[in-house]
């Protein structure tokens, strides 16, 4: 039985490959090394386990990356909605000395009512997260009163 001495040029070429999903029988026909010797450094070097952690590894990064995007996205959004409430309640203000009936003020004060339970919905899960993390969530440029 001779021992035959890989780089570890190749040997590195065999692991990379493996860490792309490539099968052991794959990775020693492309290479021209023996199977046994493949899955010899498979077992020896535990590749399974390198791949694994890789693998957990990158879904860790992908799911905080997603999450701070996400984060992202609702605190665009909940500011947004506010805005809106801001200039809903800006026009019920501004209408209250003119409106020429107490169906208009209902009807403004209806709009404002939904929006602000709209934004409620939304800031919830923050509030909530917050609260569990022991931070306070500050939000500026807020018109009246969020429900707490």
């Amino acid at each position: 039985m001779s021992s035959k001495l890989y780089s570890p040029v190749l040997k590195q070429e065999a692991l990379n490959l493996y860490m792309q999903g490539c099968p052991l029988s794959d990775i020693s026909a492309k290479l021209e090394i023996p199977y046994g010797t493949v899955h010899g450094w498979h077992t020896d070097e535990k590749w399974a386990g390198i791949r694994q952690q890789l693998r957990a590894d990158m879904m860790t990064d992908f799911h905080e990356k997603f999450r701070a995007g996400a984060l992202v996205t609702m605190y665009q959004t909940i500011m947004r909605h506010l805005d809106l409430s801001n200039a809903v309640a800006s026009r019920i203000e501004a209408a209250l000395p003119t409106a020429s009936s107490t169906d208009d003020l209902l009807k403004l004060a209806q709009a404002l009512a939904s929006e602000f339970k709209v934004v409620e919905r939304l800031l919830r899960p923050l509030v909530e997260e917050s609260r569990a993390q022991g931070r306070t969530l500050m939000l500026s440029g807020v018109h009246g009163c969020l429900p707490a």
